[in-house]
């Protein structure tokens, strides 16, 4: 049987997705995008920015206010990964097995 993620997981890592593309990947000028599909039990989420700059792991100190959106992402998604895409920048992507229900 495959392990259920709850929705709560699932929101977390989109939240944490978009701030790192505002944060970190919309140089002035430049928006993103997002975008999630469901498909048979697999919720996939692509967050497409303006920068070529690409999101490493970070270990922050515990007082840190920032630097865990990918350690988040890291733990609670079946699996991410950043992709090139065609023009500036990349894409972020994160899928997660849910009941088919979602």
């Amino acid at each position: 049987m495959v392990p259920v993620k709850p929705v709560d997981d699932i929101r977390l890592c989109v939240s944490g997705l978009a701030i790192n593309a505002l944060l970190h990947g919309t140089p002035r000028g430049h928006g993103f995008r997002m975008h999630v599909a469901v498909d048979d039990g697999v919720v996939r989420i692509e967050v497409h920015d303006a920068s070529d700059a690409r999101p490493r792991l970070l270990t922050p100190a515990e007082t840190d206010d920032h630097g865990r959106g990918l350690q988040l992402v890291d733990a609670l998604a079946d699996d991410w990964d950043i992709s090139g895409r065609l023009g500036i920048g990349k894409v972020v992507w994160a899928v997660f097995k849910t009941p088919s229900g979602i």
